[in-house]
């Protein structure tokens, strides 16, 4: 939400992205200190988990007429 308070469109969409997919990559990778995994994979799954999610819940509202 932070980039749409400074700025809009397209730009603030970008970051907000990168900027998600950094913060959930950051939380998988902590993850491995629990878990005793690799923490470049942990970070990677979670990186990729989250952006599915994303898609698919964008989709969904792209379904039902929601507008972003």
């Amino acid at each position: 939400m932070i980039p749409f308070f400074f700025g809009s469109g397209t730009a603030a969409t970008v970051v907000a992205v990168v900027g998600s997919l950094i913060v959930l990559f950051g939380v998988g990778a902590a993850t491995s200190i629990f878990t005793n995994r690799h923490a470049g994979r942990a970070g990677l799954r979670m990186a990729v988990v989250g952006a599915v999610v994303a898609l698919v819940t964008f989709f969904i509202g792209k379904a039902v007429g929601q507008n972003v």
